[in-house]
């Protein structure tokens, strides 16, 4: 079996636990983290009777022995290992420990504590290894009586046979767990273990913590001290192999790390085996990680699968302008055959065609004098439409300000002597003429629009826009909008043109404004060629893309009146304004992000 399958089957936890010989693991402050099967055995406590426990809870003074003096010599023994930071052997102490149906049994005890580094070189625990001498002590007591002078000194031969081997087997052991320690941190294979359902992590080798930027993440939670693996599928595959009992292998599997915490995640593959860690119970109680990281190679395949692509294309862009080629040659000669052969056309049919040639030309004139006439023509149809425009609005007027007259009238005499409906009724009819007599104004507006004869001068749009804003005061002051712009450009205009623009613009971004965010308008220009790129951007409510082109409509509206008040004529009194003077409008817009209007005008 090679290293790689090794290390897939390896439970380090297991391992340690299942240790021959007995061993402790503490805390700089005493308490117990880890025990052997065999520690247990001889403690003659239930494992859970010592881990997470003050060692000198579990294991007390005999209060009956006077001459008691354990806790003393093994307290000093630790606190050498964390003040010198090595190993300290003690001499052979007398340490009774408590029997489970009270009372306490007579120990001897060899004692061995060694500390365990962290990354940083400082003690994190002490391994405490003790060996039970009890019975050695006890044939060593017996040496001095006379009679069994020769037994003590057979018995002691057989005490020190006995030590060496066990001696022996210590340091064997304590070879195999260095080695296997030394194994695991040197691997170039990244390898974590995970303890609980919480996926905790309890060890990792230095490869591990490379890759996911040398964070300190002992005793921490995976979903907490990683959190960018949250929504990429890792810890539902933790879940289900803690949860299931079965390893899962992933082969390139994509993974995106903070590695330098800066808060940018680096684009990384991974081959990695999960593999379940089970107690003696056979119940799951944590995972071990085994993990290759195979970027480079990915990222390599991708490139020569990209060139590959490249040159196939290449190939075939090669044969085709290799063809293209041989047609454009045969073309080419065949029109020269035909040009030659146009040469020798006679002096006759040159002749007819400079007859054709007047021909045209006199069409043309023609056309000229059609085109100057139609010119007259639209130039007073413009006029009749405008004095249409004008007499139909006065002549709305009229009966409009008649009706509202009287309703005024009705109003302010039968107030609260007629029922709620008829108050209402006469709401309704006010509301109503309001907004008839603003359609009549919008109306005329839009007519005007054809009106030829606009007074065109250098405008300063940011005056336009002061303008605007004015206008809007109030509904600026009530939706608190912050409204911005760029530096804005002079234009060859009429400035009441832009200044409508602007405002009807505005107007819409306050109107059609998100409940939920603070009002945010810039206004932003951009030059390209001759032509000027106004965009005007909001933070609102937002338009369906199908909606784009009928907005631009007269009339056409995508809200009720209930809901949001208007006719329907500011985005087409916008559009035909900038089209007079060459430019063009448009809309791009997300549903509940916001809405940017583009129109452009040209740079005379």
């Amino acid at each position: 079996m090679n290293k790689v399958n090794i290390l897939q089957e390896l439970n380090f936890q297991k391992f340690f636990e299942s240790v021959s010989e007995a061993y402790m693991v503490l805390t700089p402050e005493f308490i117990i983290t880890a025990v052997t099967d065999s520690y247990v055995r001889k403690s003659l406590k239930k494992k859970e009777e010592l881990i997470g426990l003050y060692l000198f809870d579990v294991f007390p003074d005999n209060p009956d022995d006077p001459n008691v003096n354990g806790f003393n010599n093994l307290t000093v023994s630790l606190n050498i290992v964390l003040a010198e930071k090595v190993p300290h052997i003690m001499d052979i102490i007398k340490y009774d420990i408590p029997l489970p149906a009270g009372g306490f049994e007579t120990k001897y005890w060899k004692v061995e504590n060694s500390p365990i580094f962290n990354e940083n070189g400082e003690v994190s625990y002490i391994l405490h290894k003790p060996e039970d001498v009890t019975e050695l002590v006890l044939l060593k007591e017996k040496k001095n009586e006379a009679a069994l002078k020769i037994q003590s000194n057979i018995m002691e031969e057989e005490i020190k046979h006995i030590t060496l081997n066990l001696s022996i087997a210590n340091n064997e052991a304590e070879y195999q767990r260095n080695k296997l320690y030394s194994l695991l941190m040197n691997a170039p294979a990244c390898i974590c273990l995970l303890e609980s359902s919480e996926h905790i992590f309890s060890f990792m080798n230095p490869s591990y913590q490379k890759l996911l930027g040398n964070r300190n993440l002992l005793g921490k939670k995976v979903r907490e001290s990683v959190p960018e693996v949250a929504g990429q599928g890792f810890i539902e595959l933790l879940d289900n192999v803690y949860s299931t009992g079965k390893p899962f292998i992933g082969n390139e599997i994509s993974l995106k790390i903070d590695k330098t915490g800066d808060g940018i995640l680096s684009q990384t593959y991974l081959n990695f085996v999960y593999q379940p860690v089970f107690n003696f119970d056979n119940q799951v109680e944590g995972i071990s990680v085994l993990a290759y990281e195979v970027t480079e190679q990915i990222l390599a395949r991708k490139e020569v699968e990209k060139l590959n692509q490249e040159l196939s294309e290449s190939e075939t862009r090669y044969k085709a302008l290799s063809k293209e080629l041989e047609i454009k040659v045969q073309e080419r000669t065949e029109k020269l055959i035909q040009a030659n052969e146009e040469l020798r056309i006679s002096y006759g049919e040159l002749a007819n065609q400079n007859e054709n040639l007047k021909t045209l030309q006199e069409a043309l004139l023609n056309r000229q004098e059609d085109l100057v006439s139609k010119e007259i023509e639209l130039t007073r149809s413009n006029q009749t439409l405008n004095q249409f425009a004008n007499m139909a609005s006065h002549d709305l007027k009229e009966p409009l300000r008649m009706i509202r007259q009287y309703v005024t009238i009705l109003a302010k005499r039968y107030k609260d002597k007629l029922d709620k409906d008829a108050n209402d009724f006469i709401g309704y009819t006010v509301d109503g003429v309001e907004r008839m007599e603003h359609l009549i104004k919008s109306i005329l507006d839009y007519a005007k629009l054809n009106k030829l004869g606009i007074p065109i001068e250098s405008t300063y749009s940011q005056i336009s826009l002061d303008r605007a804003r004015m206008n809007l005061s109030v509904a600026i002051e009530e939706s608190r909008a912050v409204i911005t712009n760029d530096e804005l450009p002079s234009l060859h205009v009429n400035s009441v043109q832009l200044t409508q623009v602007f405002q009807n613009l505005l107007s819409n971004a306050l109107k059609y404004r998100s409940k939920d965010n603070l009002v945010k308008i810039h206004i932003g220009v951009e030059k390209k060629d001759n032509r000027w790129f106004f965009s005007v951007s909001d933070n609102g409510i937002g338009i369906k893309s199908e909606d784009f082109k009928r907005i631009f409509l007269p009339f056409h509206r995508l809200h009720s009146n209930s809901e949001y008040e208007g006719i329907g004529l500011g985005l087409s009194f916008c559009k035909k304004t900038v089209e007079q003077y060459g430019g063009d409008m448009w809309v791009e817009s997300e549903l509940g992000k916001g809405t940017t209007f583009f129109f452009t005008i040209m740079e005379f």
